[in-house]
């Protein structure tokens, strides 16, 4: 998975419990993303989970 396709897929939501097997992620993989979001890679900005400037990399590189 890459940041690119990671950033596809993050959606408007609120700011809430982090749940990726949510419909709004149902074109992820929710355990890469748990795992991106554990390791600090995804955060919430506002309404948006963005992929922080680390996750870039590391989370990018997560298959």
């Amino acid at each position: 998975m890459t940041e690119r396709e990671i950033v596809k897929m993050v959606q408007k939501e609120k700011s809430g419990p982090t749940d990726f097997s949510a419909v709004y992620w149902r074109k992820a993989d929710p355990t890469t993303l748990q795992a991106c979001y554990d390791k600090g890679f995804l955060r919430w900005n506002g309404d948006k989970l963005i992929v922080t400037p680390l996750g870039k990399r590391s989370c990018g590189g997560l298959r």
